[in-house]
């Protein structure tokens, strides 16, 4: 339910004219700023749904008191982050924000991806 909440009012607010008012009016940026922004906050809508569900994941395991895949995880989506980050600025020329972008869409997909390899091996042991 939360993460429907946060994607379905950050898609109202990336998707509909609102993004002009409040990029523009309430945060202040300008026209060319606000487009820019557009592009990336587009990408980043789907993350917040993600976010909820590997939170929820990650619920579950501290509470049965498993948190060691929680480390490996963690290290697996920071270290995918900082390397695409390094390729894709070093090697693309791409800018900041939409490096940034890419890496953080990337780090999470790749941490969702662990956290379900994880759930599918301790499946196969039981």
């Amino acid at each position: 339910m939360l993460g429907i909440a946060v994607v379905a009012g950050l898609g109202l607010i990336s998707f509909t004219p609102l993004s002009e008012i409040w990029f523009q009016r309430v945060a202040g940026l300008s026209p060319t700023l606000s487009e820019f922004f557009q592009i990336s906050i587009n990408s980043l809508h789907n993350i917040s749904a993600t976010t909820v569900i590997i939170n929820f994941q990650r619920a579950i395991l501290v509470y049965s008191r498993k948190t060691e895949p929680i480390t490996y995880a963690t290290i697996i989506e920071v270290a995918g982050i900082i390397l695409t980050l390094i390729i894709a600025i070093k090697f693309f020329s791409v800018v900041g924000v939409v490096a940034a972008v890419i890496a953080y869409i990337l780090g999470r997909t790749r941490l969702f991806l662990f956290n379900h390899t994880i759930q599918d091996v301790r499946r196969k042991e039981k």
